[in-house]
C-alpha cells in the first residue's frame, strides 16, 4: 500500500524500538489472517 512511506519511517521507527515491533507484529498477524483460513 504505502512502500515510500515504510522505508522513510524505517528510519523513524529505529529511533522508536516499541512502535516497530509493534508495527512488525500487526504485520506478521495480518499475514497469517490470510495465509490460514480461520476453521
Amino acid at each position: 500500500k504505502i512502500a515510500k512511506n515504510k522505508w522513510k519511517y524505517r528510519d523513524d521507527n529505529r529511533k522508536w524500538s516499541p512502535f516497530n515491533y509493534f508495527s512488525i507484529f500487526v504485520s506478521h498477524i495480518s499475514h497469517f489472517a490470510l495465509t490460514i483460513p480461520f476453521t
